[in-house]
């Protein structure tokens, strides 16, 4: 909507009182989800950049909304813990990621299956 050959391209009386509207609303959303998404925060600029730099990574490496709303949430509580040491001393290298996931694998199963048989699921 800011970009000047679109706005050259409206011609008609109609589509320039839309787009007049549309404009309009875009400001007020943007409005309200500054003050809904900064209400009560005092977040430097500092960490502001640093928040922003992580969502560029989430977005950049495809993970979807709720996963990035999630890893955060998660990532969150272990820093309000104190439990954080580990993001620093671990490798996460794929291997070992790999590894240590195969470990659980096994659990993960049999909890699956007692969910599904608890819940009167039946395997094929």
């Amino acid at each position: 909507m800011k970009n000047k050959s679109h706005n050259r391209n409206i011609r008609k009386q109609e589509d320039i009182e839309g787009h007049d509207i549309l404009k309009k609303l875009r400001t007020e959303k943007q409005t309200e989800n500054a003050k809904k998404y900064s209400k009560g925060k005092d977040i430097n600029k500092e960490e502001k950049k640093e928040y922003l730099k992580f969502l560029w990574f989430c977005q950049s490496k495809n993970f979807a909304f709720a996963q990035i709303c999630n890893l955060g949430k998660y990532l969150q509580s272990v820093g309000k813990r104190k439990k954080a040491s580990f993001l620093a001393n671990s490798k996460f290298e794929k291997e070992e990621v790999s590894l240590i996931a195969r470990t659980y694998e096994q659990c993960l199963l049999e909890n699956l299956k007692k969910d599904f048989s608890d819940n009167n699921f039946h395997s094929c």
